[in-house]
């Protein structure tokens, strides 16, 4: 009996064994099956029908969108699926889809509807069943109330009707209009909110039937009324026909479309050239930072220009993808995350949600048929706008001397620096705001490497900006290039820091093009001999040095006299004699300010006369107070920048300067303005990771900022034209461009 007993014991046990095994293995290939499932998401919209171009324009949208995210490899290793459903524009049939995607299907998330009154239809099943629905394009103010799951990257109809009545005011003045509205939703919605908000006569407004085709008795009513523009709240199929049978009618009046209905070239196609001088506003489409590169991947993929809508769905599918990857496959974490994304730097708009999940504000385009193509007729900028977002703050590390020889740069970067600032972040449709971290590098590479480390370990930026000198912003460049930090100078000059890497920008031209500059210009008056160079011993005196010795040669000239003093030195005096026992009557002193001052000073007391020429440095106020009238005659070369200028930019920079500082601005104090500003616009339109800002920087063309007009070359280098100055009457002023 006992050995019967363990028997059943050892049977049972193995049993148990073999039981939780096959559940581990179960468990286990589950757990395998759910990683290789795809990540579902439907997609309901207008595929055959009249507005089926619509729906085929979107669905082309996701599809490249998808194709990016999977051959990146989806989302966390799972690919991404999208079950397409034709929902026609009808609501009966969106609503039946709707079930399918999410009792069959099993989806989570749904792109769609096109259409108001089918989008509508579709929100209560969503909400019950706690689906995400994003529409593309539907304009129904009641959506705004259609539930928490519920969100769309289109403005309501209301803000069309509201921002139609005040574009037309503006545009047109006010004029007497006709009102002919699309019976349905967005129709009257949209002829209600223009109605209400249009401050000049109303001399008609007539419905039509969503199947209209002949409009000749309602056109009839219009010439009888007699407006003098025509308010168009409906689509392009009908829209192309009201036109074509008003000319045929013989109508003179402007027709004005209310939306991006109207943005279609089967408009054209149904209208033939009645739709001449047609006129629409569209709501933010082709206006998101990120438009050019999808404009690039959808001519590459489907060998067109984006179509309408397309880009709305594009940024839909790729938000969902972003909040998943965050959250999981879970509508309700996805939900949550999708209300607080800040700033999302689309292709159609940046986009921001508000508390109903709607889209917070959009720019308007006005648009025009001139030559039987649509054009961009004019950008009316935070026309619509729900409620202001919160803005994202961009912490922004600056480097600069605030004590150290170096100093008085520091001082006029961060003048710079804290102007531009204070102005971008006043204005109130800027979506960021901007603050900035000063570290002082004491004019040293050792500090300017100790301020880095501090940047990096507490900023938590990918931007780091100020280095008005070479030196230090060289011996941060390993550390940048490693961490993948943006640097960008407004003021170092070395020739080295041409080939600094990807990761390096500056607003200040190479110092070797001054001394191409400066030896060119001496050759062209004539001198070629009894010319001497006394430099500073440091990576911008060198490069003063190199490029004006070598550019000075090659021309034919001769050198009589060449040394370089250390950083630090006082006295010049010796170096000045035996510039003198050379018989130099002409003397390059590339240096920095107190440093040229001290040295003619100096050559006054000596009693010399040479000529003496410098470098965009010498302009400082500090000049003038250590070397008093010794400075006057002092020429030298400078980027192009005339405080006494009448372009609008240089001289509000200036007049807003000297408010604030009560002194005219240095060039150094213009670079670091125009880096503060070129930088907010990188942020807006193209984002603020480091890839992002480096894009935006080397896309800088002809850019007209306070110290001039500007490009940024393949080397991430500033072109700047180059002049001379001179010192008149303790002046600074234009000498010779």
């Amino acid at each position: 009996m006992a050995n019967e007993k363990y028997f059943l014991i050892i049977i049972s046990l193995i049993f148990v064994i073999f039981l939780f095994t096959g559940i581990r293995m179960a468990g286990d290939a589950a757990r395998e099956n759910k990683i290789n499932e795809p990540v579902r998401i439907g997609f309901i919209g207008p595929l055959s029908g009249e507005l089926a171009s619509w729906g085929v324009n979107e669905k082309e949208g996701v599809e490249l969108a998808v194709k990016s995210i999977n051959d990146a490899g989806g989302i966390n290793g799972r690919l991404i699926e999208v079950i397409y459903e034709d929902g026609k524009c009808d609501p009966k049939t969106a609503a039946t889809a709707a079930q399918k995607l999410i009792n069959i299907d099993k989806v989570k998330f749904i792109i769609g509807e096109t259409c108001s009154s089918a989008t509508l239809a579709v929100a209560p099943i969503a909400e019950q069943n706690k689906i995400i629905l994003i529409s593309p394009t539907s304009g129904a103010d009641s959506i705004s109330q259609a539930g928490d799951f519920i969100f769309r990257v289109f403005i309501p109809n209301k803000a069309y009707g509201k921002a139609g009545a005040k574009i037309i005011e503006d545009k047109f003045g006010s004029k007497a209009v006709a009102v002919l509205y699309i019976q349905n939703d967005a129709g009257v919605s949209v002829k209600d909110d223009f109605i209400n908000n249009y401050n000049g006569k109303i001399v008609l407004s007539e419905g039509y039937a969503p199947d209209t085709k002949d409009f000749k008795t309602l056109l009839l009513k219009v010439k009888e009324a007699n407006p003098e523009l025509v308010y168009l709240a409906g689509y392009y199929p009908d829209g192309g026909l009201i036109l074509k049978q008003a000319k045929e009618l013989d109508i003179k009046a402007q027709f004005f479309g209310c939306s991006d209905a109207y943005d279609s070239p089967e408009l054209l196609q149904i209208a033939g050239d009645s739709a001449e001088g047609f006129m629409f506003i569209t709501a933010g489409a082709k206006s998101g930072p990120g438009f050019k590169d999808f404009e690039s991947k959808f001519k590459a993929k489907y060998g067109k220009e984006p179509p309408l809508f397309s880009d709305f769905a594009y940024d839909i599918a790729n938000m969902l993808a972003q909040a998943i990857k965050s959250k999981g496959y879970d509508a309700e974490k996805v939900k949550d995350y999708l209300y607080q994304l800040k700033n999302y730097q689309g292709a159609s708009n940046i986009i921001n949600f508000d508390k109903n999940g709607d889209l917070v504000s959009s720019d308007m385009v006005m648009k025009i048929v001139q030559n039987s193509t649509i054009k961009d007729y004019a950008v009316v900028k935070g026309e619509y706008e729900s409620e202001k977002p919160e803005k994202q703050t961009i912490k922004i590390g600056s480097i600069i001397p605030l004590t150290g020889g170096g100093a008085v740069y520091g001082e006029w970067t961060k003048k710079g620096f804290d102007l531009a600032v204070k102005q971008i972040n006043a204005l109130p449709d800027y979506p960021y705001h901007l603050e900035l971290g000063y570290e002082d590098d004491e004019g040293t590479p050792k500090g300017a490497v100790s301020a880095f480390q501090k940047i990096i370990n507490e900023y938590n930026t990918s931007i780091v900006i100020g280095f008005p000198l070479s030196k230090e912003a060289i011996s941060v460049l390993p550390l940048a290039e490693e961490s993948n930090v943006v640097l960008v100078s407004s003021g170092a000059s070395s020739d080295s820091l041409r080939i600094a890497g990807d990761n390096f920008f500056r607003l200040r031209e190479s110092g070797s093009l001054h001394g191409i500059a400066t030896a060119e210009y001496l050759i062209g008056k004539g001198i070629r001999d009894n010319l001497g160079v006394l430099y500073v011993n440091a990576e911008n005196g060198i490069t003063y040095y190199d490029s004006f010795k070598t550019r000075f040669e090659e021309l034919g000239g001769k050198i009589a006299f060449a040394e370089a003093y250390e950083e630090g030195e006082t006295d010049f005096k010796t170096y000045l004699i035996k510039a003198k026992d050379k018989g130099v009557k002409t003397l390059y002193i590339p240096g920095v300010v107190a440093d040229i001052g001290i040295m003619m000073k100096q050559a006054k007391e000596l009693g010399l006369s040479m000529q003496f020429y410098s470098t965009p440095g010498a302009e400082s106020s500090k000049l003038i107070e250590i070397a008093g009238e010794a400075a006057e005659g002092l020429i030298y070369t400078y980027p192009i920048f005339n405080p006494e200028s009448f372009e609008p930019v240089v001289k509000d920079f200036v007049q807003n300067y000297e408010q604030e500082y009560g002194k005219t601005p240095e060039f150094i104090a213009a670079n670091s303005y125009d880096v503060i500003k070129i930088l907010a616009q990188v942020f807006k339109t193209n984002g603020i990771s480091s890839e992002q800002i480096k894009n935006g920087l080397y896309a800088v063309k002809n850019y007209t900022g306070a110290s001039g007009r500007l490009s940024i070359d393949e080397y991430g280098d500033v072109i700047k034209p180059i002049g001379f100055k001179t010192v008149k009457d303790g002046k600074f002023v234009v000498f010779d461009n």
